[in-house]
């Protein structure tokens, strides 16, 4: 296994940000299993993140810390935002005298999702091997550039298959409801400036942070942390400063977001 810097170059992702990914016989692990135009999703070896810590990182993958997910796995790549509510691929860890090997793979979140995947067998490496291609990782983030955010801001964000309890139950229509209810939040109140002027943008423009909002909420986050975590992406993804009082009336709206109703049945 080695290592190498990878810069997204798709235009859903709004700012490239640079993250360290492993490369296995000439390719990264997950070439083979997303869909065809698809971009590499991170790995957490990326120091953009908030409460980033490179020796923590490297302890999960040597098999020495705690995995991220309940049942066991490590996070081995994850959505860009960082967050492990939304979806991700991890795999089991497991360190013996002079091995260590990647097994067990599987889509998760942090909705109790396990999906199997088949496709990605074990991958078995050599530890000091394997320690060492680690031990580069400090030198390789040092010379990650830095990256200006692009002018487009009106671009269209990148959508993921956003799954919380019950959405896939034709007769629970909650989740339409509670989904519309945050875009007609995040459309009054506009954070990102795209109505600046009377320019016209479509309803669907913010959806994939109006599904991420909801994630957050459901998960019990009070509406002032969701709204400091959505101007932070927003201002990472889309290349735009959000001025405080845009983020102050983000969360007054969504403290009147009622999930009083969208409770787990």
């Amino acid at each position: 296994m080695t290592m190498e810097t990878y810069i997204s170059e798709t235009r859903s992702w709004r700012v490239p940000i640079p993250f360290l990914d492993f490369v296995v016989d000439g390719k990264s692990p997950i070439e083979g299993v997303l869909g065809k135009g698809s971009d590499r999703s991170p790995t957490r070896l990326q120091p953009e993140w908030e409460h980033f810590s490179l020796d923590e990182q490297i302890n999960r993958l040597l098999g020495l810390g705690a995995p991220e997910y309940e049942d066991g796995r490590t996070a081995m790549y994850i959505c860009r935002c960082g967050d492990l509510d939304c979806f991700g691929i991890g795999a089991r860890i497991n360190r013996e005298a002079g091995t260590i090997s990647w097994s067990d793979w599987a889509w998760k979140d942090g909705f109790k999702l396990t999906d199997p995947i088949e496709e990605l067998g074990t991958y078995t490496f050599t530890l000091s091997e394997y320690e060492e291609a680690l031990a580069g990782a400090a030198r390789m983030l040092e010379t990650v550039p830095d990256w200006e955010p692009p002018k487009q801001k009106m671009l269209w964000p990148w959508q993921w298959g956003w799954r919380l309890p019950k959405e896939d139950d034709p007769m629970d229509t909650r989740m339409p409801r509670i989904r519309e209810t945050v875009r007609r939040v995040f459309l009054e109140t506009d954070p990102a400036g795209l109505g600046f002027g009377g320019t016209w943008f479509p309803e669907s423009e913010y959806d994939t942070e109006v599904d991420r909002a909801i994630s957050w909420l459901v998960k019990g986050r009070a509406p002032e942390d969701v709204a400091v975590r959505t101007v932070r992406c927003l201002e990472r993804d889309w290349g735009v400063q959000v001025l405080a009082g845009k983020k102050e009336r983000l969360a007054q709206g969504l403290r009147h977001v009622d999930l009083s109703h969208f409770m787990p049945r």
